[in-house]
């Protein structure tokens, strides 16, 4: 598999701190707990930025690059 990497708002962007891991060919997860609130994120495969196809609410990352968002509600 590829090294698959997670960064978002909850990072101040930086996409070296995690790391997904592969569940199954090309699928790749990674649980993090976040507190109740609004979080920006995307996935780093190098240097390029993927978006979460499987989100359909886009925004943007602080470097113009569209990302994705969620609402963490508990």
């Amino acid at each position: 598999g590829q090294q698959i990497r997670l960064g978002g708002s909850f990072t101040n962007w930086d996409s070296w701190i995690y790391t997904m891991r592969e569940t199954t060919p090309g699928i790749y997860e990674f649980d993090l707990p976040l507190p109740p609130g609004t979080y920006q994120y995307a996935f780093y495969n190098g240097m390029n930025t993927i978006v979460d196809r499987t989100n359909p609410i886009r925004c943007y990352a602080p470097d113009g690059k569209q990302a994705s968002q969620i609402t963490v509600v508990r």
